[in-house]
């Protein structure tokens, strides 16, 4: 059996970094909530990374791209974001395309080994 074989699989709408911060920090799960055919929020749901799929292959770091996934990575490691905001569950939908969050590049990721 592969990875994420069997599992209800979902499209990332919002959270990509998000989902990539909880697999770079070693986590396997994280919260989602479900938004149905005419994006009306739905249950909220907690599926393995495995299951997730992603609009984007890659997550830019230039510019401030790699100050905002530095804050992403942090926030999802304490929980909340600097400013006391709690770090909301990640939106997906049921539309299957996408790469695998975990074939998802950050660029620069040499420079961030130090969250794995």
């Amino acid at each position: 059996m592969t990875s994420g074989e069997g599992l209800e699989r979902y499209r990332i709408v919002d959270g990509v970094r998000r989902a990539k911060a909880h697999l770079v920090l070693g986590r396997r799960e994280i919260k989602a909530l479900v938004l149905d055919e005419n994006d009306i929020p739905g249950e909220v749901v907690t599926p393995p990374i495995d299951a997730l799929f992603s609009p984007k292959e890659v997550i830019e770091t230039s510019g401030s791209g790699y100050s905002r996934w530095r804050k992403i990575v942090r926030a999802v490691e304490v929980g909340y974001f600097s400013n006391g905001e709690s770090v909301p569950p990640i939106k997906v939908n049921r539309k299957l395309f996408g790469t695998p969050v975990a074939e998802v590049i950050v660029e620069g990721e040499d420079e961030l080994e130090r969250f794995r």
